[in-house]
């Protein structure tokens, strides 16, 4: 494969529809700022209104995040996907269910191909699918969401492959990228098999900090040619126990949404695109 000299990137945000904090802080990183792109949680009460809203400012560039990890699922008899109170698994708990297979793939094919479905029932077709907490790229989990991004003729996918190079390597957030990285180089293998497009890397799991000004300059400075996806969740806080809608949320919105990013991302001559302009 000839690697395009330009320098690419999709910016993409995570998890809308988990609460309406989340979606409003989405929908003003595009509208606002360098985002370009975002996935849907489609097992959640009042898909179809927040992805009109959120077709408002991104258009038809929305994808489907595929899930196992929050919520309940939208197919019935999902034993295999779920714990003792009919919910999906939290993330440890659910790799450890995945990585061995110990998921039901006609469970796990129901499920997925439901959640597809939620999505196209709103009027619009998602332009690529990825995973929440990266189970689409587990044993078998590969294999299943390539077969429904193609039944759905939905070409393009998420690959997150985060270079080994990048800072961050001793960290926690590391090891979960080295780990994470593992299982994607074995996934992108399948989803070739699938003819299916995906970006050359992905960014966001250890390096950079998008919450941190200093740290997403670096990143955008060295951003490699080729097409890049940076992985972000901005939003505002949500009251209660939504633990991961806190004040990191907003610091990442309030630096998507910087004229100093537009401004760098302009000198260092990078092209913003979504999934759906890749070919």
């Amino acid at each position: 494969m000839i690697m395009d000299a330009r320098r690419l990137l999709i910016v993409n945000a995570d998890d809308y529809t988990t609460n309406p904090e989340r979606n409003r802080g989405i929908i003003e990183a595009a509208h606002k700022g360098i985002l370009t792109s975002a996935s849907a949680l489609t097992n959640t009460a009042g898909l179809a209104r927040a992805l009109k809203d959120l077709e408002q400012v991104l258009g038809p560039r929305i994808g489907v995040h595929l899930n196992l990890t929050s919520g309940a699922p939208l197919s019935p008899n999902a034993r295999s996907l779920t714990g003792p109170q009919g919910d999906f698994l939290p993330r440890e708990a659910a790799w450890r269910r995945a990585l061995p297979g110990g998921y039901n793939p006609d469970e796990l094919r129901r499920e997925w191909s439901a959640q597809i479905e939620a999505f196209c029932r709103s009027g619009l077709h998602p332009d690529h699918l990825d995973g929440n907490n990266h189970l689409h790229v587990f044993p078998g989990c590969a294999r299943i969401c390539a077969e429904l991004a193609v039944s759905f003729n939905i070409r393009r996918v998420r690959l997150p492959l985060e270079p080994l190079r990048a800072p961050g390597l001793c960290s926690r957030s590391g090891l979960k990228r080295f780990f994470i990285g593992l299982l994607a180089v074995r996934a992108r293998n399948v989803f070739r098999a699938f003819g299916l497009c995906m970006p050359d890397r992905m960014f966001g799991i250890a390096f950079p900090r998008a919450g941190d000004p200093a740290s997403l300059r670096l990143f955008l400075k060295k951003l490699p040619a080729g097409t890049s996806e940076l992985m972000c969740h901005p939003g505002y806080r949500a009251a209660g126990s939504q633990a991961f809608s806190c004040a990191e949320r907003e610091q990442e919105l309030r630096v998507l949404t910087s004229p100093d990013m537009r401004t760098i991302i302009a000198d260092e001559g990078i092209a913003l695109i979504s999934f759906s302009d890749m070919r």
